[in-house]
């Protein structure tokens, strides 16, 4: 399809599956205990993104993220009292498995490192909160748009239009914090609100949103004026972006953390993000990575055991509980647990 340019088969595919069967696969499948993953299938993308892009046509874009995506609802409906360093590198070492695989307890480390102050403390309860939100909002939304943002630039498109969504109503648990979670931007873009709730800074930003869009729909570039401009360079402290509040403007260096750790940083611990050979296990490939074994009641199914420890892979295996399950061990506060991972069987 990519190829030809002719995408017919995959749209008779999708008007022809209903809602319901659709939604059973997507509730049937955990490809990394997170989302799918990504499928490399030789038809529709035939090569990793990387390559790919450097034959797309390029054409203008708007490519944008709000500050906290991964603040969606499930989480700000958490008590803020559960979040303590034991809970979250414990939910790290479990539902980001497939990406840090034995680099497990080197990222986490990096992580804490990078966004967390100096004698962050254990239940410092905002503090672990912001760290998942911060870490998700990167490996799900701010890394792969500044990453595409720089193929773009590299190919020479200088219509590339980036921003930042930064505002938000909603105080989080009374602690200050107001996330502006994924899909909030589209609230304003199409007006979605409870109307007794509206105040003149929410119409001003529906009426900014409405203009922008519409003025690139119908000219290219979201502004009449240029006051959004485009990126220009793929510097780290320099892309360009708008950042977009009631007091809206350009500024230099979008998302520089979340650059630092998803496209100089974790490479070097788990590899190319996203990864170079994405479809593994997908059927067009046979057996397992090294260090992997293939799954007794899958053989395109492979599974692992890692832990969050100082302890050796070695020594993890001496502690692994066998079951009916496959388990993914892991050890925080000197204390070992496992967790049920049935997916990956």
């Amino acid at each position: 399809m990519w190829n030809s340019g002719n995408y017919n088969q995959l749209k008779d595919c999708l008007y022809n599956i209903s809602v319901e069967d659709a939604l059973k696969y997507d509730y049937s499948y955990v490809g990394n205990a997170v989302c799918w993953n990504f499928v490399q299938d030789n038809n529709f993308f035939p090569d990793i993104p990387k390559n790919l892009a450097k034959t797309r046509k390029e054409k203008p874009m708007i490519i944008g993220t709000n500050r906290d995506e991964w603040a969606a609802p499930y989480w700000t409906r958490s008590n803020i009292t559960n979040f303590t360093r034991e809970f979250v590198e414990g939910y790290l070492a479990e539902r980001f498995i497939n990406f840090f695989g034995s680099a497990t307890q080197d990222s986490i480390e990096l992580f804490e490192n990078i966004y967390l102050e100096p004698g962050t403390a254990d239940d410092d309860h905002l503090a672990w909160y912001k760290l998942i939100i911060d870490l998700g909002t990167t490996f799900f939304f701010t890394g792969g748009a500044a990453e595409d943002v720089e193929l773009h630039i590299w190919n020479n498109n200088s219509n590339i239009f980036l921003y930042e969504f930064t505002y938000s109503k909603e105080n989080f648990g009374n602690t200050g914090y107001y996330p502006v979670i994924h899909g909030a931007e589209l609230t304003y873009l199409f007006m979605i609100w409870d109307q007794h709730n509206i105040n003149e800074t929410d119409v001003q930003l529906a009426n900014f949103f409405g203009e922008s869009w519409t003025n690139f729909a119908k000219n290219g570039k979201p502004t009449t004026d240029d006051s959004w401009k485009p990126v220009t360079t793929t510097d780290l402290l320099n892309m360009e972006y708008l950042d977009i509040n009631p007091n809206r403007g350009m500024k230099a260096g979008y998302r520089v953390l979340d650059r630092i750790q998803f496209t100089r940083v974790m490479p070097i611990l788990v590899g190319p993000l996203p990864p170079a050979i994405p479809d593994y296990n997908n059927g067009s490939r046979i057996g397992c990575p090294e260090g992997w074994t293939v799954s007794a009641t899958n053989s395109k199914k492979c599974f692992n055991i890692y832990h969050f420890s100082p302890l050796s892979q070695t020594d993890a295996l001496k502690n692994f509980k066998r079951s009916n399950l496959y388990q993914i061990l892991y050890r925080a506060n000197g204390t070992w647990d496992n967790m049920e991972m049935d997916e990956w069987r």
